[in-house]
């Protein structure tokens, strides 16, 4: 059937269908109301007035007719909804008018004497029973329609009017409240975060989320308790087991759903690896031995102890039932090695026949080479040895002798290198260098000899030499740190005395290297003629200068390659200006030094303009090696693990020779003074 305005079967809050049959006129309602007034009731899109004396009645979930509906005509209940508590004044009312000719505005007391009353925009309209759509009229200060319209003589208007209501018994969603009796939750209880679910009266227990982390705070005096009938489980988002608690009887703690630690009746069982960063304790008070036992087959097979009567301290390893004590500490903190009464801080016993002793003392690289100590020879002649050898050793066998030390007889007290006769305190013996330190009345001589026939000799006093095999001094290092060669004094050019200072044979030129903090002066080149112009600095290549500082006494000269013997395909004429106005000189600070505003080009600018003025590539990078992670020492200073090294793609900076602009500056220089000539003479 056709209508007017919007589809009469769409309620604001829900709606039902029949079929009329033209005998039926009770139907059964999916919501329970109180009034034929709570519901809008249309047959065939046509409204149905309400009321014992008009078209129908309602309450509960029963509607009823005055009349049987038509047989096929659609019957549409809209239903308003009501709150969860009985209302204290009902919120909707129904007002008729009937219109005048061409009547707009509808407003006062209706043709029942009701005054015409509802909330904001709260108002359903309907003309001779047609739903009008809200484009159809307006609603105003909750008293008054007016149509867009004019209505026609006699015609019905009704207005269902809705008015706000109140409900008791209700918390607040805003500001909350409090719940007398219990609260049952059928589809759960949502949280926002920190959102919290607080128990006890003092807030003592609280339960939230704040975003990123979860929490349970016992804040209060007594207890947290988790109990169980069984077991309490703590696990992962996927299961996993992290702890179980058992009742009477283990607790567990895993890793990757794996048991790693387990308390049983007598202790607690590990699996894995223990790290501790602080101290592992066993207090025990009896006077007999305690002690801490790695265990192979479930026997004893390393074993740590200390006998609590004696306080001595021990250490045993063997085969796994039958450890053999190996070191011994006693409470004067000597340690014995192969000695169970030590009697020095470090007491190694060893064993042998005939009265060799076998190497007391062996250290070891396991990759590059070997080293031990032990006491050697018969009665009356033993001696003390240093050993090395070139690689892993299994016994004293595969090492050499590096240093006797004699321990008895009429040599007791001589060390021999290379030699294992010692005839002086110091007596040292090799295929090529001799060296031997002697008393001569308190002097000390080194005296050092190899195939060339070279010495070097130091003396008593503060200053150091070298000489040559005829006693003529080379080098000398004197009481001031001087580092000397060539001559016996430093130069005082500068000002500084104190560095390195090389001084040519014919004693005419000085070079020196300054090296102390005062000095301002790093590097002294000292030329002392007084005519010609030396080089001071030089450079070649494959054999042929190619650059050079030189002097004439009063001024410097930095020079490069520049004879035209060297040259060929010398061109004079050539345009000079077009390629000077391509540069662009800027000024500009180095990031380094913000603070300097200078004058310059950039580099890659130049290029395209004098390529020879500019050293390496626009944008260019190189590979820089640089420590990744440092090499581990041991407290020795030792490498225990190599440095990690990595490369990294850095910067490789373009540099710039601007003497290298001079001859196009003078070429354009030419250029522009041959144009003003000419401009001149015309």
């Amino acid at each position: 059937m056709a209508y007017i305005g919007i589809d009469p079967n769409v309620g604001d809050i829900s709606f039902q269908q029949f079929t009329g049959d033209g005998s039926t006129t009770a139907f059964t309602l999916a919501q329970s109301v109180a009034s034929g007034e709570a519901i809008i009731v249309t047959i065939g899109n046509v409204v149905q007035e309400p009321g014992a004396s008009a078209a129908y009645t309602a309450y509960a979930n029963t509607l009823t007719f005055s009349a049987a509906p038509v047989n096929g005509d659609v019957i549409t209940v809209r239903y308003f909804g009501r709150a969860v508590d009985q209302p204290l004044s009902y919120g909707m009312q129904l007002f008729k008018y009937v219109a005048t000719a061409s009547q707009t505005v509808f407003t006062g007391a209706d043709s029942n004497g009701a005054i015409l009353a509802f909330s904001g925009t709260d108002v359903d309209v309907y003309l001779n029973g047609v739903h009008l759509d809200a484009d159809d009229f307006t609603p105003s200060s909750g008293n008054t329609i007016t149509l867009a319209t004019g209505a026609s003589l006699n015609d019905d208007l009704v207005v269902r009017a809705f008015r706000a209501f109140s409900v008791t018994d209700t918390v607040s969603a805003s500001s909350g409240g409090t719940f007398n009796g219990a609260v049952t939750f059928d589809a759960g209880a949502n949280f926002g975060d920190n959102d919290k679910a607080v128990f006890g009266a003092g807030s003592d227990l609280q339960i939230y989320h704040n975003g990123s982390d979860s929490y349970i705070i016992d804040d209060g005096t007594g207890n947290l308790n988790l109990r169980a009938s069984s077991q309490i489980k703590i696990q992962s988002l996927l299961g996993e087991d992290c702890a179980i608690f058992n009742e009477n009887g283990s607790s567990s703690l895993q890793y990757d759903n794996a048991t790693k630690l387990a308390t049983t009746a007598t202790g607690v069982d590990v699996t894995g690896t223990v790290t501790a960063t602080g101290d592992i304790i066993r207090n025990d008070a009896t006077t007999g031995t305690s002690k801490f036992a790695l265990q192979y087959g479930g026997s004893d097979a390393a074993v740590f102890k200390r006998n609590n009567s004696t306080g001595v301290a021990t250490i045993a390893n063997g085969y796994a039932g039958a450890p053999v004590d190996v070191i011994n500490i006693n409470l004067t903190g000597n340690v014995g090695i192969g000695e169970s009464n030590p009697v020095a801080k470090t007491h190694i016993q060893g064993s042998g026949t005939s009265g060799q002793v076998t190497a007391s003392l062996i250290l070891e690289n396991s990759s590059s080479g070997t080293a031990g100590m032990d006491i050697t020879g018969s009665a009356g002649s033993s001696r003390l040895r240093f050993l090395y050898g070139g690689g892993p050793s299994t016994g004293t066998n595969t090492l050499n002798e590096a240093i006797n030390i004699v321990l008895e007889g009429s040599n007791a007290g001589n060390v021999g290198i290379g030699t294992s006769s010692p005839l002086s305190l110091l007596h040292v013996d090799g295929a090529d260098a001799i060296i031997r330190l002697r008393d001569l009345n308190g002097g000390i001589s080194f005296i050092g000899h190899d195939s060339i026939g070279a010495y070097w000799r130091t003396f008593t006093t503060d200053t150091h030499r070298f000489l040559r095999a005829s006693g003529t001094e080379s080098i000398r290092i004197d009481s001031s740190g001087n580092f000397l060669v060539g001559t016996t004094s430093p130069t005082t050019a500068g000002g500084n005395t104190k560095g390195v200072f090389y001084r040519s044979a014919a004693g005419g030129t000085t070079l020196a290297a300054k090296f102390d903090s005062s000095s301002t002066i790093g590097i002294v080149s000292h030329y002392n003629n007084s005519s010609g112009s030396p080089y001071f600095c030089a450079w070649y290549y494959n054999n042929s200068l190619i650059g050079s500082i030189t002097s004439n006494g009063s001024t410097t000269s930095y020079n490069t390659s520049s004879d035209y013997r060297l040259k060929e395909n010398v061109v004079a004429d050539w345009d000079a200006t077009t390629r000077l106005k391509q540069l662009n000189p800027v000024r500009f600070n180095f990031i380094a030094d913000p603070d300097t505003t200078v004058d310059g080009f950039l580099a890659h600018e130049v290029q395209s303009v004098v390529p020879e003025a500019i050293s390496g590539t626009h944008n260019g990078m190189r590979d820089e090696e640089y420590e990744v992670t440092p090499a581990v020492l041991d407290e020795d200073g030792n490498e225990v693990t190599p440095a990690v090294m990595g490369t990294r793609s850095v910067p490789d900076y373009q540099g710039i020779d601007q003497s290298k602009l001079v001859p196009l500056l003078v070429k354009t220089i030419q250029e522009l003074e041959a144009r003003i000539t000419a401009l001149e003479a015309n």
